[in-house]
């Protein structure tokens, strides 16, 4: 997905913990990694946080 569209911040949601899948997601360019349990609050700030921010991008 970076590669076609380079500044799309994404925000990835798992059942798994794995060390080694969260460092490849982030090496990546993932903005966001959450693992359940999480709650809907948390959710919620992490995909805000990805929009306030793409918006702070494209107001540049």
């Amino acid at each position: 997905m970076k590669q076609i569209v380079r500044d799309v911040l994404i925000v990835a949601v798992s059942e798994e913990k794995p060390l080694q899948l969260e460092k490849e997601l982030r090496q990546s360019g993932l903005y966001y990694y959450l693992t359940k349990p999480m709650t809907d609050g948390e959710l919620t700030e992490a995909l805000s946080g990805a929009i306030e921010t793409q918006m702070r991008r494209k107001a540049r």
